[in-house]
């Protein structure tokens, strides 16, 4: 609903590093403006190259963590669920915040914008224990095969649109 979503914006936004809120390291903010109206509806920490190299210092922490590595593909499927229900559970709001930073319609923003988000997530979590390698018998003198396994290799940086941030920010998050 839009007056949730206004009162989101009204706080100083942060970046969320290493699972802290945190604003830029030069204190700087940006101006974010509704371009249906051309005012300003917030302002957000203008990160720089040093919160970038402490995002990704962070995400390659949080990658090699053992409770990352450790964790079994069950919980990761039942964790990527938990964020498309938050997803959900907040649709009305989110959709305010996609209309007023994006200038689309709300009719708009609900059902193209955030539930197609949450349906992303859903889809990738069915995944998540489903994903494995294939093995090969290859043509060499002996008893040999090789086999292929998908795991994740490290931290990847993801660039989302203006246009449909939330759905391409779920596209992006929810296979990675």
């Amino acid at each position: 609903e839009l007056d949730t979503a206004k009162k989101f914006l009204d706080r100083k936004q942060k970046m969320l590093i290493g699972g802290e809120w945190t604003g830029s390291e030069n204190g700087e903010q940006i101006d974010v403006i509704d371009p249906s109206t051309g005012k300003v509806i917030s302002s957000i920490a203008a990160g720089e190259d040093r919160d970038v190299d402490r995002a990704v210092k962070a995400a390659q922490e949080g990658f090699e963590s053992a409770e990352w590595n450790d964790m079994k593909p069950n919980e990761r499927m039942r964790m990527i669920h938990r964020i498309a229900d938050l997803i959900e559970a907040h649709a009305d709001e989110l959709a305010g915040l996609e209309t007023m930073d994006g200038g689309k319609p709300i009719q708009l923003s609900k059902p193209v914008d955030v539930l197609a988000a949450a349906s992303a997530f859903r889809y990738y979590a069915g995944w998540a224990d489903k994903i494995h390698g294939a093995t090969h018998n290859i043509s060499t003198p002996g008893e040999f095969h090789t086999y292929t396994l998908r795991e994740p290799v490290g931290v990847a940086a993801l660039i989302v649109p203006w246009n449909y941030p939330i759905v391409m920010a779920a596209m992006k998050l929810a296979p990675a």
